[in-house]
């Protein structure tokens, strides 16, 4: 659901650029509280164990392979916009300096991977801290971000910042929500929505979203309605393709640009004229963005490079964590003279 979301945020914007987006902008905002809260606390879900691992080992199996992605698709993104046209006042070229900066000043487009690896650092940073002491700093941050007291030039330090707080509680919160989630039913998943809505409609509408803790309470209403409502269409064989879209949510996440963009620089010649269709213009294009995102990932499956760590790398990370659990620098003839180190070795793997 939350890729979706996001698909259909970016088919929202981009042909809103040619007066192709209808009705649906207003919605795209006020979802704003909705989608990212929702994913980030998805990804936080699924990295508990992972955080919990030595830094090197946390290092190769999670976030090499997302800054890895992150370099390689703001890279493609940078040779692929020197030759399709970018329509609009609000979109630019990349240029050499933005691409040689992406770890610094981060791609606003595929942002959402490098925070992901932002994230599993500075989540196993603070894990010696008590829990308190942990959600309190991730509650400040997105506070000082949230109501636009740092209010960067680079709109994705300013969402890295706003988001952080969910994935950190998702992995402290994971085996509760998942004990507690099969007991939701259609009567709390629309109150839940309800709820939502009402705090959502109302913070926009009177401009209450920087006000210190609105954002936050929003965003949990959210996260605790899409996990509701996730449950309940689990259950429900006929959204069975939501199961298997959400298998590949990452491949679409880094595709799904391109033939958006493309189909607003094709229909900007004509954009005028179609102003009858601007309804459903963005529902289009969601469809198809999904639909090329996956086709794209189908054909290019043998070319493990796009979408993991290049063999070298893998192979480089394979070794790594065993050898910064022996606590070696690589002497395996000296590990295997000491059984005890090897013994404390094999415990740390497991």
């Amino acid at each position: 659901m939350a890729i979706i979301l996001v698909a259909l945020f970016h088919s929202i914007i981009f042909p809103a650029e040619i007066r192709l987006a209808g009705p649906w902008e207003t919605p795209a905002t006020l979802l704003d509280t909705f989608r990212m809260p929702l994913f980030f606390f998805t990804a936080g879900m699924f990295a508990q164990k992972a955080i919990s691992k030595p830094f090197a080992e946390l290092f190769w199996s999670r976030m090499a392979r997302l800054i890895w992605l992150f370099l390689l698709w703001c890279t493609i993104w940078f040779v692929a916009f020197q030759f399709i046209p970018l329509v609009g006042q609000g979109q630019a070229r990349p240029t050499l300096s933005s691409l040689l900066l992406s770890l610094v000043w981060p791609n606003e487009s595929t942002w959402f991977v490098y925070g992901l690896a932002v994230y599993f650092a500075l989540a196993w940073l603070i894990k010696p801290l008590p829990l308190w002491a942990q959600l309190a700093i991730a509650f400040v941050v997105v506070e000082l971000f949230g109501t636009k007291l740092i209010d960067s030039p680079n709109g994705a330090l300013d969402k890295m910042g706003m988001y952080f707080l969910y994935f950190l509680l998702a992995t402290k919160v994971s085996a509760a929500v998942r004990a507690r989630a099969p007991l939701a039913t259609w009567r709390v998943t629309i109150l839940a929505f309800v709820l939502y809505f009402a705090a959502a409609v109302s913070s926009a509408k009177f401009d209450f979203l920087t006000a210190p803790v609105v954002r936050v309470v929003v965003s949990l209403l959210a996260i605790t309605a899409g996990c509701a409502l996730a449950v309940m269409l689990s259950r429900l064989r006929a959204f069975d393709w939501l199961r298997r879209l959400g298998q590949n949510t990452l491949q679409v996440y880094l595709v799904h640009f391109y033939p958006i963009l493309i189909g607003v620089a094709l229909l900007a010649p004509v954009a005028g004229s179609l102003h009858a269709f601007a309804i459903v213009v963005p529902l289009v294009f969601t469809a198809v963005a999904i639909v090329v995102s996956l086709g794209v990932h189908s054909l290019t499956r043998r070319a493990t490079w796009l979408w993991g760590l290049p063999a070298p790398l893998a192979r480089l990370g394979a070794r790594a964590p065993r050898q910064s659990a022996v606590g070696s620098t690589g002497d395996d003839a000296g590990a295997a003279e000491r059984p005890s180190a090897r013994r404390r070795a094999r415990s740390l793997d497991t």
